[in-house]
């Protein structure tokens, strides 16, 4: 891959396995300006996604489709800085591999996203989505698509403009459950 000295402001990266070291010659090249990734169809590492919230300062929005983070943060270690990119404001994620700590993980390093999609991914449960919701208190949309079953747990306190849920396992209390622990939901679909 060669990448001439033109500004970069949207990135694709598809169809390729990413390991922290090709991640990083890609961000080197004075990526500051990227405002859009879009990571589709590969596989990569929970700290070779985060490498993108300290190379890419600019960046507003990340959507990854078919991805898997494989949970291997730093070869194996689990003691990423988690830096906090107060820019990111859309995260959306279908059909991925996240597991709820990545979803954690998540919540703490991307704190003001506003619109938040998990679409088809099948291994984060409740308790991610609520570990996300917790630690960003400004999503406004938030859009369930797939098997995502409620629990009784409890609901963090949110403020959202609109939930978009599809293709649930959520039944009618589980319903009543959400509509009575968090605020501000006007539109369901």
């Amino acid at each position: 891959m060669v990448l001439s000295s033109y500004q970069l402001i949207k990135l694709s990266i598809v169809g390729i396995n990413l390991v922290d070291v090709g991640m990083e010659l890609i961000l080197n090249r004075d990526e500051g300006k990227v405002t859009h990734i879009n990571i589709s169809k590969c596989q990569v590492t929970n700290s070779t996604l985060f490498l993108l919230s300290i190379k890419c300062p600019s960046l507003v929005e990340i959507r990854m489709n078919i991805t898997v983070l494989d949970g291997q943060v730093n070869n194996g270690y689990i003691n990423i800085p988690l830096t906090k990119n107060h820019r990111v404001q859309n995260l959306y994620l279908t059909y991925c591999k996240i597991s709820d700590e990545s979803a954690k993980q998540f919540g703490l390093i991307f704190p003001n996203l506003k619109v938040l999609e998990l679409g088809y991914c099948y291994q984060i449960t409740c308790t991610g989505i609520e570990a996300i919701l917790k630690k960003c208190k400004f999503i406004k949309k938030l859009i369930l698509r797939g098997t995502i079953e409620a629990d009784n747990s409890e609901r963090p306190e949110v403020n959202l403009e609109e939930l978009i849920l599809s293709n649930s396992l959520i039944d009618d209390e589980g319903l009543a459950a959400i509509q009575r622990n968090v605020l501000g939901w006007c539109l369901w679909h």
